[in-house]
């Protein structure tokens, strides 16, 4: 995957960290979010656990909406005890982010450090643009992006609206009038199905994250998207957990049907299976190829439910 110029990827141990630290002299930088999901201190409690011997930078960012829903007091209160100062932005304020992340690195690191990310509960054009930067190198040449997995299978998946198609990455063939889609399933299969009513693709791919320790994840997925699912050609499944493969099958896939026309690939589901679609055309680099990200439309009745980490976090980077 190399030829383009690209970043190799591999998989990360999250909970193997300390020795990972014991192994370089470069600074530590600690990227995260606070959110009104408990996970989103997942990590970071972790690392006072484990690593708490350690010299980390931290660079921690919060969100101006929902500031009293579920655990945000709670995850507030946690940063203030560690004496954290979190920055406050838009969630859509990607450039704001991308700006403190570059700052911080560049002027207080020189430019040179082990970057961790949790991106668990940054929002999905944040950490599609933090892979994209991980490959591209501009994160450095010790990065890695680590996902802190959520109990998610005795919760209601709330359902929203989609908005918006944004076009993240690839380009399609003007002259091309078949197309394939790949649709990434998850819990909201209301919305799935309303996507895949618009887009209307002469054929459709399904992929459906596995859980490794929980097969009930795929099982829910199935049931949630009995549709789309009876009219798909293929349906593949990818484990959550090995982010290299699950990437290496989604271009292999991809690459299967160029044949046929544009193949669009269309992300949602687990974060980790997100950013692997989302990837997928910077790695083949060729028209042809290319990812929707389409918005999300909350109702004004939304109520975010409170995500509670597994005890697995799955990671990956370059190191």
């Amino acid at each position: 995957m190399s030829n383009f110029g690209l970043k190799n990827i591999s998989d990360f141990d999250f909970t193997k960290i300390a020795d990972t630290f014991s192994k370089s002299d470069k600074p530590i930088l600690f990227v995260f979010s606070c959110g009104y999901e408990k996970r989103s201190m997942a990590q970071f409690l972790y690392l006072q656990d484990k690593a708490g011997a350690y010299d980390i930078n931290y660079l921690c960012f919060s969100f101006t909406s929902f500031k009293q829903s579920a655990s945000r007091p709670e995850n507030d209160e946690i940063l203030s005890n560690y004496s954290i100062d979190p920055i406050e932005l838009e969630p859509t304020d990607w450039e704001g982010a991308w700006g403190h992340l570059y700052d911080y690195l560049h002027n207080k690191l020189d430019g040179e450090a082990q970057i961790y990310i949790d991106y668990s509960s940054m929002p999905r054009n944040w950490y599609c643009m933090l892979a994209k930067k991980l490959i591209l190198g501009e994160l450095g040449q010790t990065a890695s992006l680590v996902y802190s997995h959520g109990k998610y299978f005795d919760s209601q998946y709330p359902c929203v609206g989609y908005g918006e198609f944004h076009k993240f990455s690839g380009r399609p063939e003007i002259t091309s009038t078949k197309e394939v889609n790949i649709f990434g399933l998850g819990f909201d299969s209301i919305r799935t199905h309303g996507v895949w009513t618009f887009l209307d693709p002469q054929i459709s791919i399904a992929v459906i994250a596995r859980s490794p320790n929980n097969d009930e994840h795929c099982e829910r997925v199935r049931r949630e998207n009995p549709e789309i699912l009876s009219a798909s050609s293929a349906v593949h499944e990818v484990d959550i957990n090995k982010f290299g493969d699950m990437l290496a099958t989604l271009i292999d896939i991809s690459r299967k049907h160029q044949g046929f026309g544009d193949v669009a690939l269309v992300p949602d589901g687990p974060k980790p299976m997100v950013i692997a679609m989302s990837l997928v055309p910077y790695y083949l680099d060729d028209k042809g190829f290319y990812c929707w990200h389409v918005g999300h439309v909350k109702p004004e009745d939304y109520e975010p439910i409170d995500i509670e980490c597994s005890g697995e976090f799955f990671g990956f980077g370059v190191f």
